[in-house]
C-alpha cells in the first residue's frame, strides 16, 4: 500500500521563518565545507593545479608508488586559516612530481549524529550570538526564551561533540 503524502494546509496564522543571519549562514558553509566529502588537490612543481582526486584515489597512488620505490616527502602545515594540511610529494624523475595537498577533513568520516550536532551547535550559536548582541530590555520575551534555548542547544550539542573528539568542526571554541 502506497503511502499518500498530504501537504500541511496553509493558515494565515501562520508566520514564515525568518532568514538566518549572515553569521549563521557562514557558519553552514564552512561546516558544508568540512563534512563533504574533500577533495586532495594535485600539483606540479611548478605550482599549477592539475586535477583533483578523493582522499582515497589519492592515498591509493602514493601507496602505488611507495612500492614502486618512488621517493616520497610528507609534510604538515596550516593553511591561512590555521587548519593543518597534509602535503605528499611524488617525485618522478622522468616528468614533474606530483604534489597532493590533502585538507584536515580528507581522512575523516563523520557519523551524522554528530554532523546533527555541530549543525545544531552552528545555528544555535549563531542565533545566540544574535540576541545577545542586543541589551536584555529590547527582548521580548520570546526572544529571551529563544536566548535561552539556543545556549541550552550550543552546551548539549558541544557535549555531543566533546565526547566524540570532534570538537574542531565547529569554530571560536
Amino acid at each position: 500500500m502506497a503511502t499518500q503524502i498530504v501537504p500541511a494546509p496553509v493558515s494565515a496564522e501562520r508566520t514564515p521563518t525568518a532568514p538566518l543571519p549572515p553569521a549563521a549562514v557562514a557558519a553552514l558553509s564552512r561546516l558544508e565545507l568540512a563534512l563533504a566529502d574533500q577533495i586532495v588537490a594535485n600539483f606540479d612543481n611548478y605550482g599549477s593545479c592539475w586535477g583533483f582526486s578523493t582522499a582515497e584515489e589519492a592515498e591509493k597512488a602514493i601507496v602505488k608508488e611507495r612500492a614502486g620505490g618512488a621517493a616520497i616527502d610528507e609534510w604538515e602545515t596550516v593553511d591561512r586559516d590555521g587548519q593543518p594540511l597534509r602535503i605528499v610529494r611524488v617525485e618522478d624523475p622522468t616528468f614533474l612530481d606530483t604534489i597532493s595537498v590533502f585538507s584536515a577533513w580528507s581522512h575523516v568520516r563523520v557519523p551524522l549524529e554528530i554532523q546533527r550536532a555541530a549543525t545544531r551547535f552552528t545555528i544555535a550559536a549563531a542565533r545566540y550570538d544574535e540576541l545577545a548582541a542586543r541589551p536584555a530590555s529590547a527582548l521580548t520575551a520570546a526572544e529571551f526564551d529563544g536566548l535561552k534555548d539556543a545556549q541550552q542547544v550550543v552546551h548539549e550539542s558541544f557535549a555531543t561533540l566533546a565526547e566524540a573528539g570532534m570538537t574542531r568542526l565547529v569554530r571560536g571554541v
